[in-house]
């Protein structure tokens, strides 16, 4: 918001910035929020490995982040040493509202049986990740006051 007095007048003029401090905060939110799940992407992955849930890659190439209404399962493909990465579509994160909506995961169907059997590789970096934006967003809000 900003305050400017009238020349030669007592009456202010206030300028309304609301919209403009939204869109900023959207966007920075945004940008935190894709570097992060970037890294949460890249953790889920590094945790299947040879003899630990990964045979032919096809599992570790489906795991990818998407805006809401993403239809996982077209992602599912037979298991083979030459399947193309998955996902690999242009990403919109909306807000919805004041909502942020993100999927996570893996359209391959046998990706949950993998998840329970070795150390739930998708929900525990995608709770660490949305831990580490939370302490972002708080961090950032605390210094902007």
């Amino acid at each position: 918001m900003g305050i400017r007095r009238l020349p030669g007048r007592t009456a202010y003029r206030l300028t309304w910035l609301a919209d403009q401090v939204e869109k900023d905060a959207k966007k920075l939110l945004l940008k935190s929020l894709l570097k992060i799940l970037k890294r949460v992407e890249q953790e889920s992955k590094g945790r299947l490995y040879y003899g630990h849930g990964l045979e032919t890659g096809t599992l570790k190439r489906s795991i990818h982040f998407a805006g809401k209404g993403y239809p996982w399962a077209s992602d599912h493909v037979e298991p083979s040493y030459t399947t193309p990465e998955r996902g690999h579509r242009p990403i919109t994160l909306e807000f919805i509202g004041r909502r942020l909506y993100v999927e996570f995961g893996s359209g391959q169907h046998y990706a949950l049986f993998y998840h329970q059997k070795y150390d739930r590789f998708l929900r525990e970096p995608w709770e660490k990740g949305m831990n580490e934006f939370r302490r972002e967003v708080e961090a950032t809000w605390r210094t902007s006051l």
